[in-house]
């Protein structure tokens, strides 16, 4: 628990430090005083103050401001150090800055991850052609079978694995029109991913390919004890022939304490094993794990730059497809999470490792500049949208006009609260 108080606490004290940093920086160079900047919002608990402003951390950490004097028109002075007395491009960079700070943020720590290395599932950039279909999974109750390469979904084009479980994830609860290719045709299959609610998250049942090949022995059990070895290809189990980890693993599963003949390859040699599954809580085991199906990747400087931009670049287009799913309402609001799943994903990364914490921190920083720069009124991108409309006028909006745009912006961020947090609740309660 500590690991995750601590990891969430850091993640979000850099993204919020960053994210009030950007305006802080615009507003200075600017001419604009900062009266406060402060990590939190209510009372202040600690901190200092150096020339005009207060740096302070508050009581509640989910987020973050810098105040401003002339930020809210009616209490305007005229004075040349407000924000109100600076142009209209001006004032639009005060309020862009966090949000882009965000997204340079999110390229620097993408591309940082990619420098150090990170380990990456080997299958993410493969066609998406099913290995094996879960049994009593949404994909085998909607037909899908092993060979299956898919098209579609929805009308969107789907090349890799990524694509194909970006997707899914998504839409849990949310019915979804799969193109196939099967024995060279195109079939049309209707897919409803089930909510595993614990992560908010759709599933599906589908599966990569993956040899059966032994990656690893447990001691003391039948594997250990008839001689298996790492890089062992089981070719057949009783004689049925076997081309998938998990068809092997049903097998042994599901044959706790029955003799099997197991057939293996090794060095271009078939081998014949009599083992008997070890009985646990139910199920059969022989002792051996999968050979891993991830691989470490490191790369230059150059390469890492390029690599953080593309992957920047891709989160920030998956990122808007989900927004128009979410309204479309082609895509699960049980997807969408607040604090406590970020501190559960800040925890799990912690534990995962530097490169996958960094990783987590990038995603986030994205995703929070996007979404502030969104044209909503009460958001930094309500406030730009304001500008743009003064610039295009030539004058500012009244101030009737505005609070009433505030009050809509509130009435659409109040219930996405809620429903973030409710979201949070669920989760917890699943576990």
């Amino acid at each position: 628990m500590l690991t995750y108080i601590l990891s969430f606490a850091f993640v979000l004290g850099v993204l919020v430090l960053v994210h009030e940093f950007g305006h802080f920086i615009a507003a200075k160079k600017a001419g604009v005083r900062v009266e406060v900047f402060s990590i939190g919002f209510g009372p202040r608990l600690f901190g200092f103050k150096m020339g005009e402003t207060d740096y302070r951390v508050s009581a509640f950490p989910l987020g973050g401001y810098v105040k401003l004097p002339g930020e809210n028109p009616d209490e305007a002075t005229g004075a040349p150090w407000e924000l109100s007395s600076k142009s209209a491009p001006q004032r639009l960079l005060v309020f862009a800055a966090g949000a882009l700070m965000n997204i340079l943020t999110a390229i620097f720590l993408l591309s940082l991850v990619f420098f150090i290395g990170v380990q990456v599932p080997k299958y993410l950039d493969d066609p998406p052609i099913v290995g094996w279909v879960d049994k009593d999974s949404p994909a085998e109750k909607s037909g899908f079978q092993v060979g299956d390469r898919i098209l579609r979904v929805n009308g969107k084009e789907i090349s890799t694995w990524e694509d194909a479980y970006s997707y899914f994830l998504t839409s849990a609860d949310i019915s979804s029109q799969v193109e196939v290719e099967r024995d060279g045709k195109v079939v049309v299959l209707n897919a409803t991913p089930e909510s595993i609610k614990k992560l908010g998250a759709g599933y599906i049942g589908l599966q990569p390919p993956m040899e059966p090949i032994v990656g690893g022995i447990q001691k003391g059990f039948p594997a250990d004890k008839e001689g298996l070895q790492e890089g062992d290809r089981i070719v057949a189990i009783n004689g049925t022939p076997i081309h998938h980890w998990l068809a092997m693993a049903e097998i042994v599963h599901n044959s706790p304490g029955k003799e099997l003949e197991i057939t293996i390859l090794r060095n271009g040699q078939e081998i014949k094993k009599k083992m008997t599954p070890q009985v646990q809580d139910g199920k059969g085991y022989l002792g051996i794990t999968a050979k891993p199906q991830t691989i470490f990747k490191k790369y230059g400087p150059v390469e890492s730059l390029k690599k953080g931009l593309a992957r920047t670049w891709e989160i920030t287009v998956m990122t808007f497809e989900l927004l128009g799913r979410l309204i479309k309402r082609e895509a699960s609001t049980g997807a969408i999470g607040g604090p406590i799943m970020i501190a559960q994903m800040s925890g799990q990364a912690a534990k995962a490792g530097v490169s996958e914490l960094l990783g987590l921190m990038g995603v986030l920083s994205l995703n929070l500049g996007i979404l502030n720069l969104l044209p909503i009124p009460v958001l930094d991108g309500g406030h730009i949208l304001f500008l743009v409309i003064e610039l295009i006028l030539g004058r500012p909006l009244s101030l009737k006009k505005r609070e009433l745009a505030q009050k809509i912006g509130l009435a659409i961020l109040i219930p996405l609260m809620i429903l973030v947090f409710h979201n949070d609740i669920m989760r917890l309660l699943a576990k």
